[in-house]
């Protein structure tokens, strides 16, 4: 019997390309720096603002299609 090599090949990441995600700083693995102010963290703040850049993002093109749809009826 003849054996043959099969490769498999699988995707261990989704990627959501429609999202932000943020940029990861070397200061992100260091844990235990609190920072100039200890009321709040950094990377809490950075995730917050990642955040609000996606939904406005998702604002932007929801305001994009409508607007096309309305050219396209109103042509």
């Amino acid at each position: 019997m003849a054996e043959t090599n099969r490769t498999y090949t699988t995707r261990i990441n989704n990627v959501d390309h429609r999202t932000f995600g943020g940029i990861i700083e070397e200061s992100d693995f260091v844990t235990d720096f609190v920072g100039k102010s200890c009321q709040s963290s950094s990377i809490a703040s950075r995730i917050t603002r990642d955040w609000a850049f996606d939904r406005q993002c998702i604002k932007d093109a929801e305001n994009r299609d409508r607007n096309a749809e309305y050219k396209k009826e109103h042509s």
